[in-house]
């Protein structure tokens, strides 16, 4: 928070003249927090509903004027999105829009901010994206600033995001920039103390008191529990060597069974250790899988019990064949390459068309 004097400062500096414009789906929510944090950073921004129906109106209208003034453009897409029946918009609309802005405005105006798993979106398109985690908007922060000041340079100020306000006179900086110069200040004092060290033991100690130690940086391994002080040691302590914690492997396999009638539990556990957390339409699937949507580092198979035949799917949304679906799926098998990723299946639209989402986790284990 800044304090009043600091906050009348802050409020005192100019807006940016670049304007950005935060267009979202009917689940407005991840569309408004971006924008918040866009005009926390001084830059004027404008929302919009992209999915409704004036949308395409005001597009048309950006893009008429495109050479008056510089405007750039973040899109968010949600799952909640395709929850609210927003389909087609995530499926082809959003896309046609940001390919028509993108011929008027040009590469790096136009931004797709998009939560990962979704199983209808076209992660392929070719334009710019940005992926955050399911719930987790704040991760893309520092990447839209960086697609910010790359655009627009320094005309934004960093407002009360950054903790305190900046001088008039100060620009917007790259966000790397600072962790970049912390970095090179550190290795400069390592290299100052390194030297140090080398000096006294090629030279010696003049006496026989020791030499105090320099204070500096404490540091700590992460550990689950916090540790507890205890009493103090006035022995060295013995040395106890502790076998490390269980680690899943990774790549994991996980086994879906859809066997006829029966429905999908809250948590399915997984060969090599880890679990899959399922949240959606439990079933029955046997008889209803019409598409899988599968994240990147993620891979399957499946047998169609009509025929036999082993079907083997990679990254993306794959439609399955509609009879030989309908007569059913037993099991599904999966390979994680890494902790986090999504499968998602989708039912007929005669079904229902309700999804199932199995989330891998790898702090999961079997009981």
């Amino acid at each position: 928070m800044l304090d009043q004097a600091a906050q009348e400062d802050f409020d005192s500096e100019p807006f940016a003249s670049s304007s950005v414009v935060v267009g979202h789906g009917s689940s407005k929510e991840n569309g408004l927090e971006l924008a918040h944090f866009v005009t926390q950073r001084r830059y004027f921004v404008d929302t919009f509903d992209a999915s409704a129906d004036d949308a395409d109106e005001r597009i048309q209208d950006w893009v008429d004027n495109s050479l008056d003034e510089p405007k750039m453009f973040f899109l968010v897409v949600s799952q909640k999105d395709v929850d609210e029946g927003n389909r087609p918009w995530v499926q082809s609309k959003v896309l046609d829009q940001a390919r028509k802005l993108l011929s008027a405005f040009g590469k790096g105006r136009v931004i797709l901010v998009v939560e990962a798993g979704i199983i209808d979106f076209d992660y392929n398109s070719g334009l710019d994206d940005i992926l955050f985690p399911p719930g987790k908007l704040s991760s893309t922060y520092r990447s839209v600033a960086a697609f910010l000041v790359r655009e627009f340079g320094s005309e934004g100020n960093a407002g009360p995001g950054s903790g305190k306000p900046t001088s008039k006179k100060r620009s917007e900086r790259e966000p790397l920039e600072t962790d970049v110069k912390m970095a090179i200040a550190l290795l400069a004092l390592a290299a100052i103390f390194g030297g140090i060290y080398m000096i006294r033991l090629f030279t010696g100690n003049s006496s026989d008191e020791a030499i105090p130690e320099v204070g500096g940086v404490e540091l700590s391994l992460p550990s689950s529990q916090p540790e507890l002080a205890g009493p103090e040691q006035t022995q060295p302590p013995t040395t106890v060597l502790t076998p490390p914690a269980q680690v899943t492997a990774l790549p994991a396999t996980c086994r879906i069974s859809l066997v006829r009638s029966t429905t999908l539990p809250g948590i399915v556990y997984c060969d090599d250790g880890g679990a899959l957390r399922v949240t959606g339409y439990s079933g029955p699937w046997h008889n209803s899988v019409a598409r899988i949507g599968l994240e990147t580092q993620v891979t399957g198979s499946f047998v169609y019990e009509q025929n036999g035949n082993t079907v083997s799917v990679g990254p993306g949304v794959s439609n399955l064949d509609p009879s030989s679906s309908r007569f059913g799926v037993q099991e599904m098998v999966f390979r994680f390459e890494a902790d986090g990723k999504r499968v998602q299946f989708e039912q007929f639209p005669e079904d229902g068309q309700r999804v199932v989402t199995f989330t891998f986790d790898a702090s999961l284990q079997r009981p």
